[in-house]
């Protein structure tokens, strides 16, 4: 019988707990990237993948497809394993040798993106993210909103001390001089930061929202989670990211959708 690894997104893995070495977080861009490289991993191990979203909170904006393992993952609520890829193979073969299915998170790294994608991983992100009826309303409606059919994105990475800390920045001035450079008419803004959200539209004419975003690694509100979401969405139809990131990495936010849609990826400094 052909082997099957299911990939389970969660927030809560069993064995990484915070506060230790090694506890990590996964927002969107980790878990599509992550979703990119077990696909991929699977086609060359010729073993079959399922990418199941139903233990993660962004399964009550998503259509949750069932498959005959569903219960079994449910099942493994609170005994899901995540691993690091070089951890992974190691865990397979230990499952393996028990039966035919084996479940985990599995986080895998940048180097996913030297490889392009396929037509058949393209198809699978966008079936794993297909709206329900709930978040496909949102979406419209926040789309109607836009006031131009075609757009870019300026988007500012400002760390996670703001969003998940609460603790609040004052001084943007580099950002806004940044912003104030490289901004064009029809950019829509983005940012993990509302206040400086809120500084640079007092200060510039440019289009932004007022909804919080979320980790994806952290928070569980509906509202948070499907404002994100709904931007995910607005970079993968965006003529061009201008992208700014206060780490020595790009934001895999940004970064995965330019990916997997081949759009320009301006990285701005």
């Amino acid at each position: 019988m052909k082997k099957t690894f299911i990939l389970a997104w969660t927030q809560s893995p069993c064995n990484l707990i915070e506060g230790t070495p090694g506890y990590l977080t996964w927002g969107l861009g980790d878990l599509l990237r992550s979703t990119i490289g077990a696909l991929r991993f699977c086609e060359q191990a010729g073993c079959e993948c399922i990418v199941d979203i139903s233990l993660h909170p962004i399964s009550t904006l998503l259509e949750v497809k069932t498959h005959p393992f569903s219960d079994l993952v449910k099942s493994r609520k609170d005994t899901l394993f995540a691993f690091n890829t070089y951890e992974l193979v190691d865990f397979l073969n230990e499952e393996f040798k028990k039966g035919d299915v084996a479940c985990c998170f599995a986080h895998w790294s940048v180097d996913t993106y030297k490889t392009p994608p396929t037509p058949q991983i393209i198809a699978a992100i966008e079936n794993i993210l297909t709206p329900n009826a709930m978040f496909a309303d949102y979406m419209q409606r926040m789309k109607a909103a836009i006031p131009w059919p075609t757009y870019s994105i300026l988007h500012f990475r400002l760390g996670d001390t703001e969003l998940l800390q609460g603790i609040e920045h004052t001084e943007f001035t580099p950002y806004i001089e940044l912003a104030k450079k490289y901004m064009d008419y029809s950019d829509i803004l983005l940012s993990d930061s509302p206040n400086f959200k809120e500084k640079l539209v007092n200060q510039l004419d440019i289009y932004t929202f007022k909804q919080p975003v979320a980790h994806l690694g952290v928070h569980g509100g509906v509202e948070r989670i499907q404002h994100t979401l709904f931007e995910f969405f607005l970079l993968t139809k965006a003529q061009t990211i201008k992208t700014y990131s206060v780490h020595s990495w790009s934001s895999g936010f940004a970064t995965v959708a330019a990916y997997l849609y081949k759009i320009p990826l301006i990285k701005i400094q």
